[in-house]
């Protein structure tokens, strides 16, 4: 009888149990790259890779400072009364200072909720790995209520006429450029990769929460008008359009 060799290298997701379409589409390449979620980092060959993705598309070098943007407009929203998008959180507080620190918390929910989609995305490809993901509701892969008005949206989506040919090929899928050096110079995930089996082609999909008010269009302006200094997009605004677009070319 033949037995069969054991794989060397581990499946891994980043959501549990979200391993199918990895198993059923592997590369060689996966058995060198690991991301670790913890601390946000990529090895290659047991090494460190020194950038990401994220890292080198981000167009606009000054690091966020979420107290630092609070401090400088909470005025104005106090100002923007009714209207304002933080009204709620500043009418309730017993200070400013309250204030503030529920703005601060808002936007960890509002990381928190992006990320809780993912993995219900993650969850649903890797159990529907086929055309029968467009069957079935993504709503069934979370028991997070507050997600379930984005899972609706995902639900149009599935139905929508332009997704009928493709199937899932990976979630999460590590990639990274690789020198002639044998080193990893960049790393980074794409969240979702099909296959577009009427037009034989890959697909690349990159998920993103937006509040209704804007539009990753590529008209849309960055905040104060702020053009990128330098690189490949410079002179151009510091948009999250082109910030997500730079990101997928690299993919």
């Amino acid at each position: 009888a033949r037995v069969a060799k054991k794989r060397k290298h581990e499946v891994h997701a980043r959501t549990e149990g979200a391993t199918a379409l990895a198993v059923l589409h592997h590369r060689p390449f996966d058995d060198k790259i690991n991301f670790f979620e913890a601390t946000h980092t990529y090895t290659f060959d047991g090494k460190r890779v020194k950038e990401s993705v994220t890292k080198v598309c981000k167009l606009d070098p000054t690091p966020f400072d979420g107290r630092k943007v609070v401090d400088n407009l909470f005025s104005t929203w106090k100002k923007q009364g009714p209207k304002g998008e933080h009204y709620e959180r500043i009418k309730n507080a017993a200070s400013d200072e309250e204030a503030k620190q529920a703005i601060l918390a808002s936007w960890d929910a509002a990381r928190d909720h992006g990320t809780a989609v993912h993995e219900a995305v993650e969850l649903h490809m890797n159990r529907y790995p086929g055309p029968e993901w467009r069957d079935n509701s993504f709503i069934t892969d979370s028991t997070d209520p507050l997600i379930k008005p984005d899972l609706k949206q995902l639900d149009q989506w599935a139905q929508w006429d332009g997704t009928k040919d493709l199937v899932p090929l990976r979630t999460e899928l590590c990639t990274g450029w690789v020198t002639v050096d044998g080193v990893c110079a960049v790393a980074g995930q794409c969240d979702l990769l099909m296959w577009d089996v009427a037009k034989q082609q890959a697909v690349l999909l990159d998920l993103k929460r937006v509040r209704s008010k804007y539009s990753l269009l590529p008209t849309e302006r960055a905040y104060g008008g702020k053009k990128c200094p330098s690189g490949p997009m410079a002179g151009k605004q510091c948009s999250k359009h082109n910030e997500y677009s730079l990101q997928l070319s690299m993919y």
